[in-house]
């Protein structure tokens, strides 16, 4: 929103370029802000984690289904490539990683 605002007023390419930059930059840093509250919250029991079993080539299978239309839209092709081993079924926690 500050962004557009700012680009009503007559602001040089090379300006604009580096507010883009700024803004990026910026939304990155509050997703890490977000990231580490959100970990403070799990180290003081207010969120709770599950750690269960499940199949991370079904998971990627499903994530490549979410970006299909998009994918396609842009006539871009996306694929996964997985190998069987016996690491395809890990304890993994779904909003953590790897256990």
């Amino acid at each position: 929103m500050f962004l557009e605002q700012l680009i009503i007023f007559t602001v040089s390419k090379k300006a604009i370029k580096m507010l883009n930059i700024i803004t990026n930059q910026l939304n990155l840093l509050l997703c890490l802000v977000n990231d580490v509250l959100d970990m403070k919250m799990i180290e003081q029991g207010i969120y709770s984690t599950k750690c269960e079993e499940f199949n991370p080539k079904d998971t990627l299978n499903f994530i490549l289904t979410i970006f299909e239309p998009q994918s396609q839209m842009l006539k871009t092709i996306i694929s996964i490539k997985t190998v069987d081993s016996i690491f395809m079924k890990p304890l993994m926690d779904r909003t953590l990683g790897f256990h």
